[in-house]
């Protein structure tokens, strides 16, 4: 089962449009609801046969994750979820194992998903390219440039290293984990504040993230990211 990203249109009250998939095909008739950040439900939607659900009225300067009922035996999955205001984006979250082996892989605990994210951004305000790539799977649903391998994130991190070589800070807050229905996979959400600087003033600026991590043996890799602020 997977959850492509919501999007927003650009006026405050949004109409929130997604899919839902299961094993790359749409998943229809799966009841969905958005959660705000005082807990507030919407009224429920259900996917069609596209596996497309509709919210409308939706206040995109809230904070929300979208609950959905994959199966009548288990209990809801809650999504994290952005808004960028830059209309429809699709980006499928797996969230089943689709192999025996991500079944059986060692889990994946909150903690372990706080010490990555720090240590990744720590590492880049360090420059620490070895750090930062290897954070990164294969094959990673990059930002807004679809599916990309290491040597394109390779040639962004070092680009963007290269021009803010003067000055680069960054500040994680309001991290929030979320499981998935597979032990070694979870999704992450959290704000940073960040200060770079070329060769003027530095630029400050504040940005949400999603990840989607996984742990393979004893290591943990980004293998979805996206941004409220689109990435160079």
């Amino acid at each position: 089962m997977g959850v492509s990203q919501p999007a927003s249109c650009a006026s405050v009250e949004s109409i929130v449009r997604g899919t839902l998939t299961e094993n790359g095909r749409p998943a229809a008739n799966i009841k969905v609801m958005l959660v705000n950040s005082t807990g507030h439900l919407s009224d429920p939607a259900y996917t069609d046969k596209e596996g497309l659900y509709t919210f409308h009225g939706v206040n995109h300067t809230d904070r929300y994750v979208l609950r959905a009922w994959v199966s009548a035996e288990q209990p809801p999955i809650d999504f994290p979820i952005i808004f960028t205001g830059k209309g429809a984006e699709v980006w499928p979250i797996e969230i089943r194992g689709s192999s025996p082996q991500a079944q059986n892989a060692p889990a994946l605990s909150n903690g372990d998903v706080r010490k990555f994210v720090t240590d990744y951004w720590n590492a880049y305000e360090k420059g620490d390219l070895e750090r930062l790539i290897a954070s990164y799977a294969s094959s990673v649903n990059y930002y807004n440039n679809g599916q990309r391998d290491k040597s394109f994130i390779l040639k962004e991190k070092q680009a963007y290293l290269r021009y803010y070589a003067k000055q680069r800070s960054f500040r994680v807050t309001n991290m929030e984990v979320f499981d998935t229905l597979t032990p070694n996979r979870k999704s992450v959400r959290f704000d940073f504040d960040y200060s770079v600087a070329h060769k003027a003033e530095p630029k400050v600026k504040h940005s949400t993230e999603v990840w989607t991590l996984e742990k393979t043996g004893d290591r943990i890799e980004i293998t979805n990211c996206k941004s409220d602020l689109a990435k160079a």
